[in-house]
């Protein structure tokens, strides 16, 4: 009880006087209960973008998940969160794109290709290797051989999405945000559901400044996934309070911060104040409610938020 006394205290003193609000121990003992929504996005800089073309929202797609072994509560609520919640920018350790495989029945799915359901068995594994293997190299530093297993990829299967959202990841892990923005395009086009190949070619605007398109196409995002959950709808929302920010409209801004609390499973009412000082270059402030936020939610799910902060240019990196 004294542990969780001194918890309450740290929420507290790291909730800024300028909130107005002071959390109640109740209040405490709601955050403490609830299952926080959270998506896997701790590793947000070593890849900018998403791996994960396919939705995790239909439940019945017969694609097979890779997931890494875990050794820690930590982990493992980190991988099961990845099956309930659409992530923006998912830790490559966590979650491998979803393949094809010849055990189960794929051409019950209208949305992997005919050139895939048309594929033998041996086919389908050398597809799902192939895409594995560049998964794998796209969450360290062999770039060049991810490439090499996604060109050989597309050569077997140049109508699957799941091919070009990977070489959208696979550019934006070298900067080359045109050539991204290109192959996210070609698989929003293969695959105009796909929630992440939209989420990442909306990204590719916000990283490149175009905070306009950015607003109108995650505004569009929420629109039409109106059950996505919490955290993801949190998450775009603090995009697209910031787009405003930069568009110079901080009342339309607020009206986004309003509806968040220090009481939510996420941190957005933390960084979206943080937001409101960066954009007045009221950096010491920002700093503040960053620092109140790590004390009270995990740094995993902060750095979702701060890597944000990183791309427009606020801060330089996680700190």
């Amino acid at each position: 009880m004294a542990l969780t006394c001194a918890r309450y205290q740290r929420m507290i003193s790291h909730t800024p006087a300028e909130s107005g609000r002071t959390p109640s121990l109740s209040h405490f003992f709601h955050i403490m209960r609830a299952k926080p929504l959270l998506t896997t996005l701790a590793i947000a800089i070593s890849i900018p973008l998403s791996l994960s073309a396919q939705e995790e929202a239909e439940p019945a797609t017969p694609l097979l998940k890779i997931d890494a072994p875990t050794d820690s509560e930590t982990d493992r609520e980190k991988v099961q969160l990845t099956e309930s919640v659409t992530p923006a920018f998912p830790d490559p350790s966590l979650k491998k794109a979803p393949m094809p495989t010849g055990a189960e029945p794929v051409e019950q799915n209208s949305r992997i290709p005919k050139s895939v359901q048309a594929m033998s068995d041996d086919e389908k594994q050398k597809l799902a290797g192939l895409m594995r293997d560049a998964s794998t190299y796209l969450g360290g530093i062999r770039i060049q051989e991810a490439f090499e297993k996604l060109v050989e990829a597309e050569a077997m299967a140049p109508d699957y999405a799941t091919i070009h959202n990977l070489l959208g990841a696979a550019h934006t892990k070298t900067r080359n945000f045109d050539m991204a923005a290109a192959a996210f395009e070609r698989a929003v086009e293969l695959d105009p559901k796909a929630f992440m190949s939209r989420f990442n070619l909306t990204e590719i605007h916000f990283v490149q400044g175009k905070f306009a398109e950015a607003e109108k196409a995650f505004n569009t995002l929420l629109t039409d996934n109106p059950e996505s959950p919490e955290a993801t709808r949190a998450l775009i929302e603090f995009k697209i309070l910031i787009c405003r920010l930069k568009l110079d409209d901080e009342a339309a801004a607020r009206e986004i911060l309003d509806t968040y609390d220090f009481l939510d499973d996420h941190p957005g009412f933390y960084f979206g104040n943080a937001a409101i000082h960066f954009n007045k270059g009221e950096d010491d402030d920002a700093r503040s409610w960053i620092a109140s936020a790590n004390r009270v939610y995990p740094q995993y799910q902060n750095n979702i938020y701060i890597d944000s902060f990183i791309e427009i240019g606020w801060i330089e990196n996680l700190q």
